[in-house]
């Protein structure tokens, strides 16, 4: 601890609460016994070297043992110079010595306490500056996944928008391939029909066996041609089916493609009810996370903040020594 010319610091650490005076003082009234830098009249002298505190201490309490000498008014007042003997001077000039001791130590305690001020300060600045600088790559990767995420979006919407045109288009090869399966259709309904003419005329015609002859080979040429004309409809019935089926998985591809824009979508969460907070992943989903609160300040005046990499906490700064000197 600091050595002062007219106050004694002492951390209590349990047993008796007697502590020592280590300095010369004029009256008894002129000495104080503070707990904790708050004053308590609850002591007593033992002896002119000793005092008990009878208040109940705990460990870590620190009690202060101080002489004040009243500076305001003269002890001394020099009226007759003839009757002037030692004790009388040396009474007055000890009020002014221990004034000025104690100015002293007033001005050494105030600059320890302006000290510990800028080190608390100090600590909570640079730990402002390391969160600040922790919250800015926080952020900075946020800003990367958000664009890595819009641009799966866009690439999933690029893959739905082809899905669709190729849907588009096997539903339009589906009814070209039907147009085609209904004219094949007709041709066989006309040739049909024209074949039932034929047979009509051959019919009427029976006295010429040469048209009879010639008729039979057209009804044969007629009904290969309808057989033709059926097995292409059917063959183009086919085809339009498996135009449709594959209409239905380009609408199914369409359909997976705008499910995967919208999962895409769905990578940042929702901002609602999250102000202050930071977007961070744990490499499967992103979140919303809080930014850690500096520990409360009350009851920690004089300290300064400190982390073992897990929790913060308010500690005591060192104390800072004087050398005492005396001229001889």
């Amino acid at each position: 601890m600091t050595t002062y010319y007219a106050r004694k610091d002492y951390v209590y650490s349990g047993g008796d609460r007697i502590f020592t005076i280590p300095f010369s003082y004029i009256k008894s009234d002129f000495i104080y016994v503070y707990v904790n830098d708050t004053m308590t009249t609850n002591w007593t002298f033992l002896n002119e070297s000793q005092v008990q505190v009878n208040d109940t201490l705990q460990a870590d309490d620190v009690v202060s043992v101080r002489r004040i000498t009243p500076i305001d008014e003269k002890m001394v007042v020099f009226s007759n110079t003839s009757i002037l003997n030692k004790d009388v001077q040396n009474l007055a000039q000890d009020q002014v010595f221990d004034g000025v001791q104690e100015i002293y130590d007033n001005n050494i305690k105030f600059q320890i306490d302006v000290d510990a001020e800028i080190a608390v300060i100090d600590g909570k600045v640079d730990t402002a500056i390391s969160t600040a600088n922790s919250a800015e790559t926080k952020a900075n990767n946020a800003v990367s996944t958000a664009n890595s995420a819009n641009s799966k979006a866009d690439n999933a919407v690029s893959t739905a928008n082809t899905a669709s045109n190729n849907a588009t288009s096997a539903v339009n090869t589906a009814n070209t391939a039907s147009n085609t399966a209904s004219s094949a259709v007709n041709t066989a309904n006309a040739a049909s029909e024209l074949a039932t003419q034929t047979k009509n005329r051959v019919d009427a015609f029976e006295e010429d066996i040469s048209a009879v002859i010639e008729a039979a080979e057209k009804i044969d040429e007629l009904e290969e041609a309808v057989q033709t004309a059926v097995d292409a409809a059917t063959t183009a019935g086919n085809k339009a089916g498996i135009a449709s089926d594959k209409a239905d998985i380009a609408t199914a591809k369409a359909t997976e493609a705008s499910n995967a824009a919208d999962r895409a979508a769905a990578v940042i969460p929702s901002q609602t009810g999250n102000n202050g907070k930071f977007l961070t992943t744990n490499g499967t989903n992103t979140s919303w996370e809080t930014v850690d609160a500096l520990p409360s300040q009350a009851g920690n005046n004089g300290k300064f903040l400190k982390t073992n990499g897990t929790t913060a906490s308010w500690e005591t700064a060192a104390a800072i020594t004087f050398r005492q000197w005396s001229e001889t």
